[in-house]
Parts: C-alpha cells; structure tokens; sequence
C-alpha cells in the first residue's frame, strides 16, 4: 500500500491499519468471526462475507495473483 493509499485508509472508521517492517509480503484478511476484539472467543459476524463462502470464493477468485512487471511498480 502506498502512502497516499495508506492516509485514505486511516479516514476509514471500520478499518484498521497494521504497519509491517517486513519486505516481499501482502495479503489480506477476512473477520469472519471476531466479533468481540482480538483474543476473545469468536462470535456470529452477519456480513454477507460472513455468511456464505460463496462471497468469499467470489472475492478470492476476483483477486488478480499474476505478479506486476518492474514497469507496472512504477
């Protein structure tokens, strides 16, 4: 995420950012479940990503996984 992703995302008041030193890496997570706050036991989430894979099947194939060109990082 660049920057000015990263500053637009902060504005967002259901999401949350986590800042990671680490190179190479990017992915994405689904709360599917954690409804109370982090180390708390799961709970019913009722979000259409929630309910049916059939949602989540569709995000993951809509996800494009072809790696960029150097070109395409400019």
């Amino acid at each position: 995420m660049g920057p000015v992703d990263a500053e637009s995302a902060l504005t967002e008041p259901g999401l949350q950012l986590f800042n990671s030193p680490s190179l190479g890496y990017q992915g994405i997570g689904l709360n599917v479940g954690n409804v109370k706050g982090l180390g708390q036991k799961p709970g019913k989430l009722d979000t259409p990503i929630a309910r049916d894979v059939r949602v989540r099947e569709a995000f993951e194939l809509a996800v494009d996984r072809r790696p960029r060109t150097a070109r395409e990082r400019r």
